[in-house]
């Protein structure tokens, strides 16, 4: 009915071989890294936004007003 299979744990010796030959190639990959020609573009720099006192803008980034307003939910009815 079934196939028979069979597994056995490799030596340690081949698990060392194997992760020598990870940390090789890690080591060629950021090696290539630093030489790529690829520059990270400049950060977008925004002004600062004005804030009131409880750390809400006053300015809205869409351009509009911001709408400041107390939510209520069931949990936190604000009674």
């Amino acid at each position: 009915m079934g196939q028979d299979y069979s597994y056995t744990q490799p030596t340690s010796s081949s698990e060392e071989l194997d992760i020598t030959s990870l940390l090789v190639a890690e080591a060629q990959l950021y090696a290539n890294e630093a030489q790529s020609n690829f520059t990270v573009a400049q950060e977008d720099q925004y002004p600062a936004a004005p804030e009131a006192d409880e750390g809400i803008p006053r300015t809205c980034y869409c351009g509009s007003e911001p709408v400041v307003e107390t939510s209520y939910t069931p949990k936190d009815p604000r009674v």
